[in-house]
């Protein structure tokens, strides 16, 4: 159990033989966890990743596992599952405002909106009610089919995967 103002992260797992290959294959580490998030954002920037989200509460649990040691995490050869549930945030790079919301409903901005340009709303940050969704772990990809973020100015459906080795991103985004 690790507790800090921001969150608690909450664990328990094993370290030993694969029961599913040869003995003389390289121990495995299993854990099944629970980050109960108060603040997204301040972990976030604890982390080391900037200032990148502003508040969001909640939860992500699961459970991975990887070939090796419990403090040498093999992403490439990870495996597992995670579901999100984050209520109240918002992903920075914008002001909040009720100018954004305006925006989508004034006639003005139509001709825009029928060239699917929405920068105006999304350039600058995302204020979200909740972002939940399940995402799964394997042969080296995080993948979803059912991430959604709900805010008042659209909602957001994402299905696709991440390269967690090479950081990139193979995704499908659907904006209503």
């Amino acid at each position: 159990n690790l507790t800090m103002p921001e969150a608690q992260f909450s664990a328990s797992g094993t370290w030993g033989d694969d029961v599913h290959t040869s003995t003389t294959a390289p121990r495995r580490a299993a854990m099944t966890f629970t980050l109960a998030l108060v603040d997204s954002g301040a972990l976030l920037e604890r982390l080391g990743m900037g200032r990148v989200v502003r508040g969001g509460k909640g939860s992500l649990t699961g459970e991975l596992s990887w070939p090796g040691s419990p403090f040498s995490p093999d992403y490439a050869k990870m495996t597992g599952q995670i579901k999100v549930a984050i209520d109240s945030g918002q992903f920075l790079k914008a002001e909040p405002g009720a100018a954004r919301l305006l925006s989508v409903l004034s006639l003005q901005s139509l001709p825009r909106r029928l060239s699917f340009d929405f920068r105006d709303l999304f350039s600058e940050g995302f204020a979200f009610d909740n972002v939940i969704g399940d995402v799964r772990i394997g042969d080296g990809r995080a993948s979803t089919n059912n991430l959604r973020m709900r805010g008042a100015a659209a909602v957001v459906l994402m299905e696709g995967s991440a390269d967690l080795v090479r950081e990139t991103e193979d995704l499908r985004v659907v904006i209503v």
